[in-house]
């Protein structure tokens, strides 16, 4: 269980940052506009790092997190292949961090019946 616990548990972080990357990676093209605009165009990317970085110790936080993002972007997206694009990733990074959570209460069951 070591191997997967730590699988578990990661998983949902590197997607988070994978997903935190590919939104950066639009910000591309607002440079030559200046740094203003750079910055504007980060925030989707420093939302979802703030939501890994909450996310980091509590898995549960992290997938509500993530859901709600996909959630909002859904709904705001008039695109249904640029909501696949963006809300499918963190659908999955929610999915993830709902199995880190449930892990994470297995280890908290067996070190407590250890303990006892």
């Amino acid at each position: 269980m070591a191997r997967s616990g730590h699988l578990a548990l990661w998983l949902p972080r590197a997607l988070g940052l994978a997903m935190a990357a590919f939104l950066a990676l639009f910000a591309a093209d607002a440079v030559e506009e200046g740094i203003l605009s750079l910055l504007l165009h980060l925030i989707p990317a420093l939302v979802v790092l703030a939501v890994v970085a909450v996310g980091w110790r509590r898995p549960r936080w992290a997938a509500v997190g993530h859901l709600a993002l996909a959630v909002f972007y859904a709904w705001e997206s008039p695109r249904w292949d640029w909501t696949l694009a963006i809300s499918g990733p963190l659908v999955v990074a929610a999915m993830t961090a709902i199995a880190a959570e449930l892990v994470v209460r297995a280890r908290e069951r067996e070190n407590g019946a250890a303990g006892a």
